[in-house]
């Protein structure tokens, strides 16, 4: 269990060197079997970007249980093998295993990455028909970026307005970063102007809407915007990420791109 909770730290900070040593370290002191420790090792991997060397510690696993498939599949997700997240979903009920929250994350989002709408829509419905799972935020935002990159803006606009027990707050930014993908100018505008209104303070409506003015050729409307940011005192907050290098870790700054909430 000491070698799980470790290398767990390890991936929550995407510490791949000394993930690699403690599972070195587990293998030298003969582990095998022990479920704990090998789905902390998947969901390392998975998070580290090496999605085969996860697989491979998955196939190996001579126990599995839920927490081992639901770090697989939604590495896989995460690592865009979205079809393989999928069918090893699908493998999983087959074989017996109950999926939870975490499950229907895990291929919901493997959905929305796949551009599969009506799969994710599915699989949406199951959660709560037939596995009496509510639909939390991180079910909403996956659905919600699948609607919108697929352009069907009526269609999230309305889960958005439906969902019961989650922030909208946290729903609009994922609608809005998905029409800005798709390029879909107008209902950016439209989205845009409706959560200025919902949050005043936050800076992605007026980060985009300026973006898609600029984009237009409007840039008057873009300086009234920006006119307006200013005005009430909003401030575009860097994206940031920690990246790992040969000494330790440094702190990367996004000062262009706009994060979006996932």
């Amino acid at each position: 269990y000491s070698f799980g909770t470790v290398i767990r730290a390890c991936g929550g900070l995407a510490a791949l060197r000394q993930g690699k040593e403690v599972h070195c370290q587990y293998i030298r002191r003969g582990g095998r079997g022990y479920v704990v420790v090998e789905s902390a090792l998947v969901d390392l991997y998975a998070k580290c970007g090496c999605i085969d060397y996860a697989e491979k510690v998955f196939m190996r696993m001579v126990i599995r249980n839920l927490i081992s498939w639901n770090a697989m599949i939604c590495g896989f997700a995460q690592n865009g093998r979205g079809l393989e997240a999928i069918e090893l979903f699908n493998q999983m009920v087959t074989e017996g295993i109950r999926p939870d929250y975490i499950s229907f994350v895990g291929v919901i989002f493997a959905c929305s990455h796949a551009g599969l709408v009506d799969q994710g829509q599915q699989y949406f419905i199951l959660m709560s028909e037939e596995y009496d799972i509510k639909p939390g935020t991180e079910h909403c935002n996956c659905m919600i970026d699948l609607l919108g990159r697929a352009g069907l803006i009526e269609e999230a606009e309305s889960l958005i307005e439906k969902a019961e027990g989650t922030d909208s707050s946290l729903l609009w930014p994922v609608l809005l970063g998905a029409c800005t993908t798709s390029r879909n100018s107008a209902a950016v505008e439209r989205i845009a102007l409706k959560m200025m209104e919902l949050e005043p303070k936050n800076h992605l409506s007026y980060v985009h809407l300026i973006s898609v003015y600029k984009s237009d050729g409007r840039w008057s409307d873009a300086l009234k915007i920006r006119k307006l940011m200013e005005h009430r005192g909003v401030e575009k907050c860097p994206g940031k990420s920690w990246v790992e290098n040969g000494l330790g870790f440094l702190e990367m700054g996004n000062f262009d791109a706009v994060a979006t909430v996932r």
